[in-house]
């Protein structure tokens, strides 16, 4: 697959992408509620460094920012999804029945190249048009702490 087929298929698969995130967020959120946030103040690790638990306030704060993030990218990328829509939905029938084919029900399907063209120009307008809408989602990301940074990171190269 060349790279105008691989976004043409990220659009197909938004909603499936979705699912996987909220999946993600439940968990992320489980796994919060699952740690121990009790320690000693006096506990130190094997270099002698002070190791105790950060204050239960900038955990949750943590956690907030993480979940709010998410909640944004999940809205930007059913944006993205709802513009693809509209476009498909307004294109000729046996061009629809052609895409499907193609990438929705990942057949060996012959798709002009025109139509692909066509096609990847719009997934490029959207995503142009995203990052003006959705241009705090940079503010956003420096906000989630290390702690979640990892898990955020691991989900969103999972992802694409």
């Amino acid at each position: 697959m060349n790279e105008q087929s691989d976004l043409i298929e990220d659009y197909f698969e938004i909603p499936n992408k979705v699912e996987k995130i909220k999946e993600h967020v439940r968990h992320a959120d489980e796994m919060f509620w699952e740690r121990s946030f009790i320690s000693s103040p006096m506990a130190i690790d094997e270099a002698g460094n002070r190791s105790g638990v950060k204050p239960f306030q900038l955990l949750v704060d943590d956690l907030v920012v993480f979940d709010e993030f998410m909640e944004k990218y999940i809205s930007m990328i059913q944006y993205q999804h709802k513009c693809f829509i509209q476009f498909i939905n307004n294109m000729a029938n046996d061009e629809v029945r052609t895409i499907k084919r193609k990438y929705l029900f990942k057949l060996n399907t012959y798709v002009p190249d025109e139509l692909e063209m066509k096609i990847y120009s719009k997934c490029m307008d959207i995503n142009k048009e995203t990052k003006e809408i959705f241009k705090d989602m940079a503010d956003m990301i420096n906000d989630v702490t290390d702690n979640y940074r990892s898990t955020l990171n691991e989900l969103l190269e999972s992802l694409v």
